[in-house]
């Protein structure tokens, strides 16, 4: 059998269009692989990020918290902090205050008794008006008014 010479191999319209049909296949290809990666890389940093908050929490339940066994139960051990009303804690006030004033703070301090282990129920009111008698020494005494110089 003889074969046409003008019939043998592919035109021109449909090589451009194979390789089109190439072209589409490869770019999802290649946007397929680069949104893979990025995916993996989102799941490392997460996992990475899970581990260190872990870590973070171990630290604080083992330090911060510390469980002590009392009858073969864990109970909370000794407390790293008090939170106490300003005044009767280890706090200096004053260096606090003159801080803030020095970073040109301009707000209130808020006195929340409630939180005093000793100074609550009945008597938060007494802690939060020495806390209040105390801050205002640390501040520096009583407010007094710049005077005024007028013309004469």
């Amino acid at each position: 059998m003889k074969i046409n010479p003008r019939k043998a191999g592919f035109t021109i319209i449909e090589v451009v269009l194979a390789m089109f049909v190439l072209l589409i296949g490869m770019t999802t290809i290649i946007g397929l692989l680069s949104f893979g990666a990025a995916t993996a890389r989102t799941a490392q940093l997460r996992a990475a990020s899970a581990n260190s908050v872990a870590a973070v929490m171990a630290d604080l339940e083992e330090n911060l918290f510390p469980l002590v066994l009392v009858d073969g139960f864990e109970v909370a051990g000794e407390p790293y902090v008090y939170h106490r009303t300003p005044g009767f804690g280890d706090t200096d006030w004053t260096d606090v205050i003159t801080i803030l004033r020095q970073g040109g703070f301009q707000g209130s301090i808020d006195i929340e008794g409630w939180h005093d282990p000793v100074y609550r129920g009945p008597l938060e009111m007494t802690g939060q008006v020495h806390a209040l008698e105390y801050l205002k020494q640390c501040r520096g005494g009583p407010f007094v008014e710049n005077p005024t110089v007028g013309p004469k």
